[in-house]
Formats: structure tokens, sequence, C-alpha cells
């Protein structure tokens, strides 16, 4: 699998408490009623919803797998959080997103088709900005 798109977002100043409230995590209409989008459906919610530009790509997901400990708590109750903005493509599966999967034993690295359904249980984690002073 190689980086067929990597969006930069520049620094983020990541902060366990400020990213543990829902402010930070995107779910379509269609999710939120419990529905089914595809991952390209997401990408298309993302951007009618104007939120597009602020979510995270692969280095936040990279980072947060190095310090696991730095991931909310309160994220557990999401089966997934994806990192919409770094799209990788294996040849002849076709393209796909990295997330932060919660399995029994702790938080797993994973990929899911951008073809495929997201749900309910899923998120987008959305940048913050800078932390106030």
């Amino acid at each position: 699998m190689r980086v067929a798109d990597h969006f930069r977002r520049g620094l983020v100043l990541w902060d366990k408490e400020r990213y543990s409230g829902v402010g930070c995590l995107y779910q379509s209409q269609e999710q939120k009623d419990g529905g089914l989008i595809t991952g390209r459906g997401l990408f298309e919610a993302l951007q009618t919803a104007k939120v597009i530009e602020r979510a995270a790509n692969a280095c936040v997901l990279d980072r947060l797998l190095a310090h696991r400990g730095e991931i909310p708590e309160s994220w557990e109750r999401y089966g997934a959080v994806f990192f919409p903005m770094t799209i990788y493509i294996r040849p002849q599966f076709g393209q796909f997103i990295r997330g932060l999967f919660r399995e029994q034993c702790g938080w797993q690295d994973g990929y899911r088709n951008v073809k495929d359904d997201f749900g309910e249980k899923n998120v987008v984690l959305l940048d913050l900005g800078l932390a106030p002073n």
C-alpha cells in the first residue's frame, strides 16, 4: 500500500483533554441517524459541513499510535476514529483511509476502503486549532 494523497495540516498541538470532547469528532447526519455512508460520501459530507479543512491526516494517527496513552478515554464508545486526509492506494483493491480501531486488546491501526460503509460507531477526527493561552 502506498500514499495516494496527503493533505498537509501544519502543526497540531495535541492536548488529550481538549480532544476528549465531541467537538473534535465528526459524523455525517446519516451516521447520527443510525444509517450508513460510504467513505466517498463521508468526504462529501465533510465538504458540505465546511469542516474538510479541519479533518486530520495520518501524521496525527501515527503520533497517537506511538503514544497510546494520549488517546482520550471518551473515544472508547466509538468503534473507529478515522484520519481521512491521507489516502492510501492498493493496486487492484482501491483507495483506503486509516483509522484507530477499538479492539478488546486496545486501539489498533487499521484501514477501510473508501467504497465501504461507515456507520454510527465511526467518526472523523477534526483539528481543534491552536490551544488557547
